[in-house]
């Protein structure tokens, strides 16, 4: 299972939840040889809507994938709003398998913040904020913090920074300010050889569809002819495109790509 990654410690967090995004990338890395940390909250299992937590079984699931696979992986639960949490993870991490060299957070959600910001309850506003901005920094900072000889760090953002549906405006709001931690935390952590990046997708095709993508086409025209004009490529993506990019970034064929947010939307 030798590749870009052989012998480097990756962390996923938010390795085990919808739409399959951290799965994915685990798998990914695995598959290229690193030995990956799957980090989720864990607690009852999230709806379609809110993905604010996973099984532990659903956490299992994706390590008993990579050790099928010959790969070698541990599941650790933590909280990322919690930032004593997520330190004990990534040091249980470390612990385990040994120094970090990369690490994607690909947590949060849509959460509970759902609806026209003019009728949001503000606490709904805050548990968005919470959950994806807040998360984003913990998980972030925790990682570099345990870069010493540099590193690679991705942020999971979305289209809906750009696209700004109507209904979506406190996730939209907070994916826009981890585009902002990203451009100020790569030039940060510059010096000290640690890059940092996000991807930005649009929906995850499969399964149910996307509650996010669904309100930004608002139902009407219906889904499938909102995908066909407003996305080029005239599909929604897979979980492993998205992780192909999330890889990318993390490797070292993106060495000289820091603060930078890569859409992959099919065009979009």
């Amino acid at each position: 299972m030798a590749g870009r990654f052989d012998g480097t410690v990756a962390v996923v967090f938010g390795a085990a939840r919808p739409p399959g995004i951290g799965r994915a990338t685990a798998l990914r890395l695995a598959g290229e040889g690193a030995l990956v940390a799957c980090l989720d909250h864990t607690g009852a299992a999230g709806s379609d809507v809110d993905t604010t937590a996973v099984s532990r079984a659903a956490l299992e699931a994706v390590v008993g994938e990579i050790i099928d696979a010959s790969g070698t992986a541990i599941g650790i639960p933590v909280d990322t709003t919690d930032e004593d949490s997520v330190r004990a993870g990534l040091a249980e991490a470390e612990r385990v398998l040994g120094p970090i060299g990369a690490g994607a957070y690909l947590g949060g959600g849509t959460g509970p913040g759902n609806g026209a910001l003019l009728r949001l309850p503000l606490e709904e506003f805050d548990a968005t904020i919470r959950l994806n901005l807040r998360g984003a920094l913990i998980a972030m900072r925790g990682l570099a913090g345990r870069m010493p000889d540099g590193g690679a760090i991705v942020a999971l953002s979305s289209h809906a920074v750009r696209s700004r549906p109507a209904t979506f405006g406190a996730f939209a709001a907070a994916k826009a300010g981890v585009e902002s931690l990203v451009g100020s935390l790569a030039r940060e952590l510059a010096a000290s050889g640690v890059r940092v990046n996000a991807v930005s997708p649009l929906g995850i095709g499969g399964g149910a569809v996307n509650p996010g993508l669904a309100a930004t086409a608002g139902g009407s025209p219906p889904m499938p002819d909102w995908i066909s004009d407003r996305i080029p490529l005239g599909r929604l993506q897979s979980a492993d495109e998205t992780a192909a990019a999330v890889t990318y970034l993390l490797s070292e064929d993106a060495s000289f790509i820091t603060g930078q947010t890569l859409s992959v939307t099919g065009g979009a």
